[in-house]
Parts: structure tokens; sequence; C-alpha cells
């Protein structure tokens, strides 16, 4: 199985050595807009191959993740001091606008797997900006439906449409 990871930052980086340590696929992409930065984090744990699971780990662009079954979708900045949720939910929203659709285009049966924070609310900005891409099918993504992630995501779904 090929495993895509877009945004090598800590957690994309993270999530890509957990994946060779664990031995889960046969190769795994990394994407990141900072290409110097994918570079060096494939080269860093391509090392721990010969001590893990053998598989194929290297940096690519977009059209690398064609034939992903999974990919990762770790890109976004980090929360600053005293940022609130909300404020690192629209900076991260803007980013996935281009991200998904790039990946949805290149791998457009893969699952996405959203590990972007606020994790529990970009699953739905990411939804809407997939299904503008392609119509929706297989499984759909489950959000809780109490009252602060109903705020949020109409919250979220305001900043789309800006």
């Amino acid at each position: 199985m090929k495993v895509g990871i877009v945004g090598s930052g800590f957690v994309g980086a993270t999530a890509a050595y957990a994946l060779v340590m664990q031995g889960v696929g046969r190769a795994i992409v990394l994407v990141d807009k900072n290409a110097e930065r994918a570079n060096a984090e494939a080269d860093d744990i391509r090392h721990a191959v010969p001590f893990a699971h053998p598989l194929e780990i290297h940096a690519g662009q977009y059209e690398d993740l064609a034939g992903c079954r999974v990919v990762v979708l770790c890109a976004g900045v980090g929360q600053k001091p005293g940022e609130t949720r909300l404020a690192l939910l629209e900076r991260n929203a803007r980013i996935f606008r281009e991200v998904v659709p790039a990946v949805v285009k290149n791998a457009p049966d893969a699952v996405l797997v959203v590990a972007t924070n606020p994790v529990d609310v970009m699953t739905q900005p990411g939804r809407p900006i997939r299904d503008r891409v392609r119509p929706a099918r297989g499984p759909r993504l489950r959000f809780g439906h109490d009252a602060r992630h109903r705020a949020v995501s109409q919250f979220a779904w305001r900043i789309l449409r800006s």
C-alpha cells in the first residue's frame, strides 16, 4: 500500500516515522510546499528503514500521490501563543483550500486522514472542498453533533464561503 503525507513538519515527519517503524505500507511519499524540508525529512527517516521494516520513502510533488490508498493531511500552521482555535481554523482552512483539491486530483480514491489542528473541526472545511472537486463517494466523514461542534462547523462554513 502506498501512503501519502502532505506536510512534512513535526506532525507529518512523525507520522512518516511511525509508519516506517510499524511497517505500514510499501511506499511513503512526503509532499510539502517546502520541498527541501520534505527531502530532508525523507532522507532522515530513510535511515530508520534498515532497523524497521523494508519500504520505500521519498519526497515528491502532488503528482506523486497517484496510487495512494491513504493520504494523511498534516499541512497547516502551528497555533501562536494566545491564538484562539477559531483563528487557527481560519488560517489552516486557507491552506486546505489549496491542499485538498491537489490531493483529490492526484489521488481521487484515497482515504483522507486529517491531522491538522484544530483536528476536530478541520474535517469540516476539508469535506466541501473535496466534494467540489469530485462527488462524494465511499465512506463519509463523521463529525460530532453537539452544540459546540455545530457552532464551530457553521463558523468553518462561513470561512469557506468567504
